[in-house]
């Protein structure tokens, strides 16, 4: 069986639309079974709040967790390979007509960063939108700390 130890973390959140946006909710990351990311081996809160970041602007969040994942030989593996997922929970509040409204942000649920794909120090920017046009970018950063 091989392991890597890696960090991870989510270096900013990035308004890049025209509105004020206040991402509410939480940002995991977790190690999970590769062919069913229902399975969590381990997860670590990254993101848990309410935080206004105004048009062009960014928030620089800092928090840092270890994860393990593990990869097995194929012959002894049955199935239960690990990757590294970024999973979000995360909705927006807006004012319509005198009353609040919440809407979920879109994109990807579960980013996935396969075993393989761990090497070094890494970031990966990605985008969520609400159908009111609330949009931010996530970047969230994976480094390798040991493998074996």
């Amino acid at each position: 069986m091989a392991s890597k130890v890696i960090d991870v973390s989510i270096a900013t959140i990035r308004n890049y639309g025209s509105k004020p946006v206040s991402p509410e909710g939480i940002i995991w990351g977790r190690v999970v079974r590769y062919i069913d990311d229902d399975q969590v081996f381990q997860t670590e809160r990254l993101y848990d709040g309410v935080r206004t970041i105004l048009p062009g602007q960014s928030l620089t969040v800092g928090v840092y967790k270890r994860l393990t994942v593990h990869y097995f030989d194929p012959q002894e593996s049955q199935g239960f390979n690990q990757m590294l997922v970024f999973q979000k929970d995360l909705k927006q509040r807006h004012l319509v007509l005198g009353s609040v409204e919440e809407l979920p942000y879109f994109g990807p649920y579960s980013f996935e960063v396969r075993f393989v794909d761990i090497a070094g120090f890494q970031t990966f920017p990605v985008r969520y939108n609400t159908t009111q046009d609330h949009k931010i970018e996530v970047v969230y950063t994976v480094n390798l700390v040991a493998s074996n």
